[in-house]
């Protein structure tokens, strides 16, 4: 399966005391088919960002905030085997 940035539509954020779409907190790259980025509109909410992400069910992603405060998730995407 090739990554697409609606791979993530599911995901739900718990930010600002509610849970909304990652689509209104943040915008999806697919950078290429290893990695993807999550640019989070408001830093402080990339750590929830990650958490929502990584909870993805079925889905074994294990993103991390990069460094340096600029509210980038970056979701490395595990090669699909052949096997699924």
């Amino acid at each position: 399966g090739e990554a697409t940035p609606e791979l993530f539509d599911a995901v739900r954020v718990s930010a600002y005391g509610e849970t909304m779409p990652l689509s209104s907190v943040g915008q999806v790259v697919i950078e290429d088919p290893q990695r993807a980025t999550i640019s989070c509109f408001d830093p402080s909410v990339a750590n929830d960002v990650r958490d929502a992400v990584r909870d993805m069910q079925g889905m074994n992603l294990n993103p991390y905030v990069e460094e340096g405060g600029s509210g980038v998730v970056i979701v490395p995407i595990p090669r699909a085997s052949d096997e699924s």
